[in-house]
């Protein structure tokens, strides 16, 4: 983290972890916690108030040039290539003129504010087929403007018309694992403790007790009476043996407040007079699906399926298969009773009643885990969006950070290794190292550096397989470049939102073993901390199943905490969700060396085009002007099809412009499936294909919906799981027993790569 790293000693050979632990106080789950409150309370009322709306206007020496809503072609490397209809208006006549602009232009992308700005502008082509001998000029004036034109459009503008306009999107990814980790359910208050891996006890300096490290709990040892110490919701929690039984402590050692932060201390119980929850330890990736009672069922209207309403968890009974399934991490898993065992099933192999489930259903959010509906077919899009930055190639600076001398495994297959020694993501390729820091790739001919920003990324290190535990680098990516600047991106992938089988699944599924020497560094889980899907999330977010305090906690005074890596989780600005309302943030925002990477538009100059200025309202000439549609401005609803001909849609259907007339359309038939460029030069034709009205349609639906995200983003309503549920209706008729534990699923043998399933 940048903000830890400034803490670190400025030594150009590097340093180990132990020369710089005392800087890396608070701990790096109080700096989640402290995301967390931020992603919480943050209000979206200023979001996207830059879009503006459809169409635009550009005022150039007597002409008015309304530009209408871009509609993509490709948006790929941090380049969007898209064309737009444009009216162009003389003052003197008020006559208007309909053409087709092409462009292309480097684009920058705020996902907290859902904005998008496209700037870096380049025409790549202009036509106006109507208007004669003025052709010539309409398009200079329009290319003109056009080039020192930045524009801003909400990001769901863009989403929806890719979404719904084209079919080209990657939906399977790579081969993620399927298998299921250990599920247990329970009806009694319950909370799940994970240890990655069996316990690591490290002596806790000042003090006689030991702590088990490699668990984000705060769980000791106290060696005097071979007890160990669990602490949460305000109280503590004793056991002869890590795994239990567990119960409330009435004799606590006075010590081992020491060891607390004073402001936990101070605190209450949370719920004073109520039982202590089960506790539950495992050693192996596990989930806890909690239930508040016996379960209750409700029906879904339109299908066989029954959702029990008691549970966080997204758990549903086909009465068809007459089977529970449940969904974890994007995955589906079923059993015919809810003691397990529980099976992988594929979202494409779940009975076609789930794809059923009604938009606005408090059960409706899984729909964007059920391949094949717009809601995955939207995530699997949003997954391949990439937040953006420029970078100073001066002022961003990267130390590594190692666990003694760096250590290095080999990829299997490959020329490459990574670091197994160290907290930061660093892979050695072709001699060099490249390391990953928030979203931003560096160089270095040695492992200790000095480190530089990296314009060139090989392009094996994109052919990491999800075996290895850097496999989430490979979606951070370098756009372009100059001798000042570097444009950079990533995608959801580098929290952990990876595309798999036509929708967008959390986490790898894959174990990756821990390193312990002097330090422990855990790598990414998949499992145990509740991961669900949200839209406006931009990927996955945490809701745990039981309140913040069994998992949150430091060292107090100067104890310094065995460190919890970086690399916990994907999704280092996991935002815990509480009352529904959540948004992501941008790893860029952790840079807080001024200037040294920056989330707004760096023009990158080509040579012969003009630059874009950010948010210019006139450009230096005072030539044109820049505002919204004035009196008299078109009304109509206008579209390009890919040949650069302007149609309007009205209430009674699709209508062609012809000059300075427009000519209702009648679709002619054509062969199906005929192969179709994107875009083409201008031709003339009699009557559009029926499927070019198709497309027309297609991008005036994604026109619709666009605008819809955009307003319910404003207005940012709860998502319809927190709705509350409806009545419940008596549990069915087949067997249900009180779940205590599922069968633990089978160990498989360790996959190719490094990575250990279980």
């Amino acid at each position: 983290m940048e903000s830890l790293r400034n803490g670190y000693a400025d030594s150009p050979s590097g340093h180990t972890f132990a020369q710089r632990a005392p800087s890396l106080m608070p701990s790096f789950w109080r700096q989640i916690f402290i995301l967390c409150l931020i992603a919480i309370f943050v209000a979206p009322a200023s979001a996207q108030t830059a879009d503006g709306g459809w169409p635009r206007t550009i005022h150039s020496d007597g002409i008015r040039i309304d530009v209408y809503q871009p509609q993509v072609d490709t948006w790929a490397n941090g380049k969007l290539e898209n064309r737009t209809a444009m009216a162009i208006t003389e003052k003197e006549t008020g006559q208007s003129i309909y053409g087709t602009a092409w462009l292309s232009g480097r684009t920058t992308v705020d996902q907290e504010k859902r904005l998008v700005t496209l700037y870096d502008i380049e025409v790549k082509k202009i036509t106006f087929p109507s208007a004669g001998t003025r052709e010539s000029a309409y398009v200079k004036a329009a290319s003109e403007a056009l080039q020192q034109w930045s524009v801003t459009i909400a990001l769901d503008r863009l989403l929806a018309d890719i979404a719904i306009t084209q079919n080209e999107q990657k939906s399977t990814g790579d081969n993620l694992s399927s298998d299921p980790p250990q599920i247990f359910v329970r009806e009694n208050p319950a909370v799940l403790i994970l240890i990655d891996g069996e316990p690591v006890m490290q002596k806790v300096p000042d003090s006689t007790f030991m702590r088990v490290v490699n668990t984000p709990a705060m769980l000791v040892l106290d060696p005097g009476s071979g007890r160990y110490f669990l602490r949460g919701e305000g109280y503590w929690m004793t056991a002869a043996a890590v795994k239990g039984p567990w119960r409330k402590a009435t004799d606590v050692p006075g010590s081992l407040s020491a060891l607390l932060d004073p402001a936990e201390t101070s605190n209450p119980p949370a719920n004073p007079g109520e039982s202590a929850p089960e506790i539950i330890i495992s050693t192996e990736p596990a989930e806890l699906i909690q239930i508040k009672g016996e379960p209750q069922f409700s029906a879904i209207d339109g299908t066989r399926l029954l959702y029990i309403t008691n549970t966080d968890s997204d758990l549903f009974l086909s009465l068809t298969q007459q089977h529970y399934y449940v969904l974890l991490s994007g995955r589906w898993f079923t059993a015919a009773t809810l003691a397990g065992p529980w099976e992988f099933v594929a979202g494409s192999a779940l009975p076609v009643d789930f794809s059923r489930i009604p938009g606005g259903h408090p059960k409706s959010a899984v729909l964007a885990s059920i391949p094949g509906t717009p809601e995955a077919r939207d995530a699997v899009v949003a997954a391949q969006v990439p937040q953006t930055a420029t970078v100073d190639r001066k002022k961003a600076t990267f130390t590594a950070t190692y666990d003694g001398e760096p250590k290095f495994k080999h990829i299997e297959d490959t020329d490459m290794s990574y670091a197994v020694n160290s907290p930061d993501d660093i892979i050695k390729a072709r001699g060099k190292y490249y390391a990953v820091s928030n979203g931003v790739w560096f160089v270095a001919d040695n492992p200790l550096g000095p480190w530089s920003v990296c314009d060139f990324v090989p392009p094996e290190i994109y052919s990491i397989p999800p075996t290895v535990p850097v496999y989430h680098v490979k979606y951070v990516h370098v756009y372009d470049s100059t001798p000042d600047w570097v444009y950079v991106g990533y995608t959801p992938g580098y929290f952990g939102s990876f595309i798999w089988g036509g929708v967008v699944v959390y986490g790898t599924g894959f174990y990756y073993p821990y390193w312990y020497g002097n330090y422990y560094f855990g790598w990414p889980w998949t499992w145990g901390f509740g991961f669900n899907y949200g839209y406006w999330g931009g990927g996955y977010f945490w809701r745990p199943w039981y309140p913040r305090p069994w998992y949150w906690h430091h060292w107090s005074h100067d104890h310094y905490p065995p460190y919890w890596g970086n690399r916990v989780l994907y999704n280092r600005s996991v935002a815990r969700v509480d009352h529904g309302v959540f948004r992501g943030g941008s790893v860029y925002n952790r840079w807080t060396s001024p200037g040294a990477v920056n989330r707004h538009p760096m023009p990158l100059r080509a040579p012969g085009r003009i630059a874009a200025r950010p948010e210019v309202t006139a450009p230096r000439s005072g030539k044109f002007r820049q505002g919204a549609p004035g009196m008299g401005a078109p009304r109509r609803d206008l579209y390009s099809d890919r040949n650069g001909q302007v149609y309007s849609h009205q209430n009674n259907g699709w209508y062609r412009s012809e000059g300075r007339t427009w000519e209702k359309v009648q679709p002619r038939t054509t062969m199906p499936n005929a192969p179709q460029s994107r875009v083409q030069p201008p031709v003339t034709s009699t009557a559009p294909t029926r499927s070019r009205i198709g497309e027309l349609e297609g991008s005036r639906q994604a026109r619709i919906q666009g605008q819809n995200r955009v307003d319910q983003y404003r207005t940012m309503r709860p998502p319809a799981r927190m709705t509350s549920p409806p009545p419940h209706i008596s549990a069915p008729r087949m067997p249900a027993p009180s779940p205590r534990t599922s069968t633990p699923a089978p160990r498989r043998s360790a996959p190719r790569g490094g990575g250990i399933r279980r």
